[in-house]
């Protein structure tokens, strides 16, 4: 799933504004897909994943 996604996430450029990151976007994607697919509470996530 992540081959698919990846192409459509935009580029950053620090130069341009923002900081630096402190989880991944491949992290934040696993997240929401499985709070969607589990139907779980945000918070009830497992450790693994975002705090």
């Amino acid at each position: 799933m992540w081959e698919v996604i990846r192409p459509l996430l935009a580029v950053r450029k620090l130069r341009k504004g923002g900081g630096v990151r402190k989880y991944g976007d491949r992290l934040v994607l696993d997240s929401i897909f499985c709070v969607l697919r589990s139907g779980c509470q945000w918070r009830m996530l497992p450790r693994d994943l975002m705090p």
